[in-house]
């Protein structure tokens, strides 16, 4: 199911691949960590996005650690 292997992306080098869906096509991990990155800082934006203005920042800058820490992130690592 997964594990802390790769826990502050310990190993993962320039050279190292990672498997994908497709049988026989690696990519190399850091391009598979950058993607899935891209994808935490824009739901966090498209929600920020929708409360712009309404908010206090100090409320928004909370929110955009927490969101991706509890939500994102275990459920990326579900799928």
């Amino acid at each position: 199911i997964g594990g802390l292997s790769k826990a502050f992306l310990a190993g993962v080098t320039p050279s190292s691949l990672v498997e994908t869906f497709s049988v026989g096509v690696p990519i190399p991990e850091l391009v598979f960590v950058a993607f899935q990155m891209t994808f935490a800082c824009i739901t966090a934006a498209l929600v920020l996005g929708g409360v712009a203005e309404r908010v206090k920042f100090s409320t928004v800058l909370v929110f955009a650690v927490l969101w991706p820490v509890l939500v994102y992130y275990p459920m990326a690592h579900m799928v």
